[in-house]
């Protein structure tokens, strides 16, 4: 959602009773190939990320086509490969 040439984002609230371990919202997410198909997940968000993930069972639900490849770095430091879908995500 950040716009570089704008140079600004968006921001979104989600409360929650009590401290949290982590942040789960509902998400919309859909192929941004083919937007036939939308499904609706429940989106985990590591707020220190610099990408996002996907499970696999959303890539076979949307039936998704991997455009590339790359290395994921755990917290570990190990490096990972994964492969590369064009997704868009909703948040509700």
């Amino acid at each position: 959602m950040y716009n570089r040439q704008l140079n600004h984002g968006h921001n979104f609230t989600f409360e929650y009773n009590g401290i949290t371990r982590a942040l789960h919202t509902p998400v919309r997410i859909e192929s941004a190939i083919n937007t036939q198909d939308m499904i609706e997940i429940d989106g985990l968000w590591d707020t220190g990320a610099g990408c996002s993930l996907i499970r696999p069972e959303v890539v076979s639900q949307l039936n998704l086509q991997r455009v590339s490849e790359t290395f994921i770095s755990t917290p570990s430091g190990k490096d990972i490969p994964s492969k590369v879908y064009i997704v868009n995500f909703y948040l509700l």
